[in-house]
């Protein structure tokens, strides 16, 4: 009998024992709803292994096995690695979308066609600025204009090509930080395999620890695109392309460094003869191009390949939808300096200086292309006329007043060779610029459109996800309850036992007395 109370004391203080760690479990559920990569967790409970057959059988013949109880088996993580993984996916290709979206909104920023102060309509009031000073060639007031349409222009292309540059510089400085965040990520990680290694050796469930190894594993897809998977120990392998980043404790860095140095080419250098018209040596173009611009590369000196997430959305918008912009402004300064000056140069200016061979425009590339300083210093020097001392001829001023609708590009934007524009070119200077600006705004729109798709997809996946591995109060409100409940429940089993040993100890054999 004795045996059978104090059995029966045991078996409710296994109930209450583990009431208590479900409702510890829901606890914690609920003190980590709103934490970033929390994964819910759950209470398994399971019976206790029972007592072997006591003494007495039952009437139908047989041993009698009495229960002990219940525990709690295991703290399971309800996570659901499918959803996860279609979720990392997802997020690397939403975030490379959301930075080359992002990079296409400041470029068209940086080139306002709408507002009548792009280029657009600098070319057109400098094409007219000559088609006016053919038709009033000796009027100095007029050749002023040409002056400050060129001015006005040069200037605007300078702008633009400024700022594109500066924003490459400021996308490489910031290529830096995000390498950064990554090294820091891949050593936390490999650190975390470490003890969860350990953890899993000595038969414990490291349940907060895989939330974290999770949630940095969906650090480093979204900044790169990685691809990771779980070994049978527990740790994670994360790589980047055929690279492995994190392997056990181990990780490979990342580096962005700068190209190797090469002796930049000498300027190119005009004979300094006002008499000849010649210009003051033209220094060489600072930085608009991408060669100064910083490359990945892993510890051991190999280059490394990023082209999703973050890192890779910056590097694409960076090396290429900048960059082919500037390649755009470049190809436009370069055609309209070399044909401008190519007429220029035939041309004679006003007496008495009657100049001829002198450039229109000076510079190299896009951010230095100006106008030549004897021509701001004196407008006399403009070239008009075809013939010297013939300051009421206009026709130089009107064969670069034609350029305008010259056909000099092919449909990339780029110069066909002089004297085979009649077989390969199809657009003059405007309409490529033309092409240019359209073409960035139809990149903006499918850029957009493929961000607002990934998005959507991001969404649902991770409702799905929510949906198995979220906390939910209400659901966790009602757990906590059950568990009250029975909680109490086997609180009064266990009031009822320790009625029923009193009554042995204290009753027994006072009968009669």
């Amino acid at each position: 009998m004795a045996n059978l109370i104090f059995g029966g004391i045991q078996t409710a203080l296994t109930a209450l024992r583990a009431q208590q760690q479900a409702q510890l479990v829901s606890d914690h559920n609920v003190a980590n709803a709103n934490t970033p990569g929390y994964t819910r967790q759950e209470a398994v409970l399971g019976t206790r292994s029972p007592l072997g057959a006591v003494a007495f059988n039952r009437a139908s013949g047989g041993a009698i096995q009495m229960g002990q109880g219940a525990q709690v088996e295991l703290t399971r993580r309800m996570a659901y690695d499918f959803y996860d993984d279609r979720l990392r996916t997802e997020v690397s290709v939403e975030k490379q979308w959301l930075e080359r979206a992002d990079v296409l909104r400041h470029v068209e920023a940086m080139l306002p066609e709408k507002d009548g102060s792009g280029i657009a309509e600098r070319l057109s009031e400098f094409w007219s600025s000559w088609q006016q000073l053919s038709t009033d060639s000796a009027d100095p007031a007029v050749r002023r204009s040409v002056r400050d349409a060129g001015v006005r222009l040069s200037q605007s292309i300078n702008e633009r090509a400024d700022g594109l540059v500066n924003f490459q510089r400021y996308q490489d400085a910031r290529l830096g930080r995000l390498v950064e965040e990554v090294n820091q990520a891949a050593a936390r990680l490999a650190k975390l395999n470490e003890r969860i290694v350990v953890a899993f050796k000595a038969d414990n469930q490291p349940n907060d620890l895989l939330d974290e190894r999770d949630r940095l594993r969906s650090q480093l897809s979204e900044l790169t695109g990685s691809t990771s998977y779980i070994q049978n120990d527990g740790s994670a392998v994360v790589s980047i392309g055929r690279h492995v980043l994190v392997a056990r404790q181990n990780a490979q860095l990342l580096r962005a460094v700068n190209p190797a140095a090469t002796a930049a080419p000498a300027p190119p250098v005009n004979p300094a003869n006002p008499a000849a018209g010649g210009a003051a040596p033209v220094p060489a173009p600072t930085g608009t191009v991408s060669g100064h611009l910083r490359q990945l590369q892993w510890e051991d000196g190999q280059a490394a390949e990023v082209k999703m997430g973050t890192i890779g959305g910056l590097l694409i918008g960076r090396d290429k939808e900048v960059a082919a912009r500037i390649s755009a402004l470049e190809r436009l300064s370069n055609t309209l300096r070399s044909e401008v000056n190519a007429v220029h140069k035939t041309g004679f200016g006003l007496p008495p200086a009657n100049a001829t061979g002198q450039d229109f425009f000076v510079g190299n590339g896009a951010a230095q292309l100006a106008i030549n300083p004897l021509l701001e210093a004196n407008v006399g020097g403009v070239a008009a006329a075809s013939v010297s001392a013939s300051p009421g001829d206009g026709s130089v001023a009107l064969k670069i007043s034609q350029l305008e609708s010259r056909l000099l590009m092919d449909a990339e934007g780029t110069r066909v060779p002089a004297g085979t524009e009649a077989v390969g070119a199809t657009r003059s200077m405007l309409e490529s610029w033309a092409d240019a600006v359209a073409a960035l705004g139809a990149d903006a729109v499918r850029a957009q459109r493929e961000l607002d798709s990934h998005s959507a997809i991001v969404e649902q996946l991770t409702t799905q996800r929510d949906s198995v591995t979220g906390v939910s109060l209400d659901e966790e409100a009602a757990r906590v309850m059950r568990s009250q409940r029975a909680y109490q429940a086997a609180a009064r089993v266990l009031t009822n036992f320790d009625q029923m040993a009193e009554e042995v100890v204290m009753r027994l054999g006072m009968v009669g007395r």
